[in-house]
């Protein structure tokens, strides 16, 4: 018998929360450049050539290194 393909489930979410909070998450949640640099965050997880970091510090080491060349 084939399988049927399903919607995945999904779930509700109510929170109460001061207004000033909601119309900052709702300002970042429509920003491009927030939604652009999630595509891009995207991107760099599936390149095998992209750095990556174990640690912050290692992170700012790799930084400041780049900034004497």
């Amino acid at each position: 018998m084939p399988k049927i393909a399903r919607k995945p489930k999904t779930a509700s979410l109510n929170i109460r929360m001061l207004p000033e909070l909601k119309a900052e998450a709702e300002r970042v949640y429509t920003d491009s450049e927030a939604i652009e640099a999630l595509r891009e965050a995207e991107l760099l997880k599936k390149d095998k050539t992209a750095k990556s970091f174990k640690t912050m510090e290692a992170l700012i080491a790799d930084l400041e290194s780049d900034e004497d060349d």
